[in-house]
């Protein structure tokens, strides 16, 4: 038994929210590994390592550690690749959901 035509339609726009929401969340953690420093260096700087820095130092660190395996993968090169490759609003979209739909579509026995 199929599911109907509405619910493959659902589940394409599902998967295509995730992988969106995952490139954005790729895209700002890659930024936040490269401004992060710009944070935490003044601060080590001019504080240097005391009891009271420590704590968000600690903590500055470590999200910058989470922030570059988190990014880790995303490519600011291809960002801008995709941007001029892509034209009019839809265009790639429209070719995704076709490979979608024949991906979704059961195979007759």
């Amino acid at each position: 038994m199929s599911a109907p035509p509405a619910t493959l339609a659902f589940r394409r726009r599902l998967r295509r929210l995730a992988a969106d929401a995952a490139a954005i969340a790729e895209r700002l953690a890659f930024w936040a590994g490269v401004a992060l420093p710009c944070v935490y260096l003044p601060i080590l700087a001019v504080y240097g390592v005391t009891a009271d820095t420590a704590p968000a130092l600690l903590g500055f660190w470590t999200l910058h550690a989470a922030a570059l395996l988190v990014g880790r993968r995303h490519s600011p090169g291809e960002e801008s690749r995709d941007r001029g490759r892509r034209g009019p609003a839809g265009r790639d979209r429209a070719h995704h959901d076709a490979v979608d739909d024949h991906r979704d579509r059961p195979t007759d026995p």
